[in-house]
């Protein structure tokens, strides 16, 4: 059976008697009027079949409801991603804040790396279903992406490392890991800051939730905001001579030791900056031609 977007259908009763929810809207004996309409979801592929009601204050009490009950789930979300953002930045540091602070931060984002998955678990539940839109597939290869470089991060710091893993007996190998990790951190840099523009807008959205204020001319603001630091993003990475570090051009991340810790966070924060506008910009523009 082809459903169609925007269709209204009937569900057979063989579905509700194998389901057994007693709040889904059932077919009555009574009307021919279906009950259900079919839209399909851009991202999942999926297809939902949303029950059709005349009741709209009823319904609105309910969507409202929800909204309040997952209120703090987005807000522990919206924690999670920027406790992230944050020590993913300070990972960048490396030497300007010491190893034994690296590997502790290192630990620190990797705590918060599963618990980014357990709340996002729906994701990976619906990993294997529905149809894979060429959106869809660019945003799983993207977060498989972040996932090899986050293992190979976690396992060549580990061989590394020189305080917290220690005791553990990694005497080989260490320039095969050195390379991996500078590949593993740079990528993942990257990776992270082009996952975190494919989610902008849904993050933007439960912070609307939680805010329950929207503003057009806010809206404006923030775009050119971002607009000047992707534009310094641009000199940031190329100041930075991070495409050398991705391209393991060179083995060894240099610090300047005199320059101020700030101004380096302030470069690194613009060229996440910039990978996070190309990240939301291209989910657009996809989303759009797909």
């Amino acid at each position: 059976m082809e459903i169609m977007t925007g269709g209204l259908y009937f569900v057979s009763d063989e579905f509700f008697a194998k389901i057994q929810d007693p709040y889904l809207k059932i077919n009555y004996e009574n009307t021919k009027r279906p009950h259900y309409f079919a839209f399909r979801d851009s991202i999942t592929g999926l297809y939902w079949l949303v029950p059709c009601s005349s009741k709209i204050e009823k319904f609105e009490r309910l969507v409202q409801n929800k909204r309040e009950q997952h209120k703090p789930t987005d807000t522990i979300k919206i924690a999670v991603d920027i406790a992230m953002t944050a020590v993913l930045l300070l990972l960048m540091t490396y030497e300007l804040i010491g190893q034994v602070s690296h590997e502790l931060l290192g630990i620190i984002m990797f705590v918060l790396f599963i618990l980014h998955h357990i709340l996002n678990s729906r994701w990976i539940k619906n990993l294997i279903r529905g149809e894979y839109t060429a959106l869809r597939t660019l945003q799983t290869v993207l977060v498989v992406s972040v996932l090899l470089s986050m293992a190979g991060s976690i396992f060549s710091g580990v061989v590394l490392s020189r305080y917290r893993f220690s005791f553990l007996p990694f005497g080989n190998g260490l320039s095969f890991a050195r390379n991996m990790h500078m590949l593993s951190a740079y990528w993942g840099f990257v990776f992270m800051s082009l996952h975190l523009g494919f989610h902008w807008n849904m993050m933007m959205g439960m912070a609307k939730r939680l805010t329950k204020k929207s503003s057009a001319m806010r809206t404006w603001v923030f775009r050119i905001i971002a607009l000047i630091i992707a534009g310094y993003g641009v000199y940031a990475f190329v100041k930075r001579d991070i495409g050398s570090y991705l391209l393991i051009q060179n083995q060894f991340a240099f610090f300047d030791f005199e320059e101020p810790i700030v101004q380096f966070l302030l470069d690194y924060i613009a060229v996440l900056g910039l990978f996070t506008a190309i990240g939301h910009y291209t989910f657009g523009i996809i989303r759009k031609l797909y």
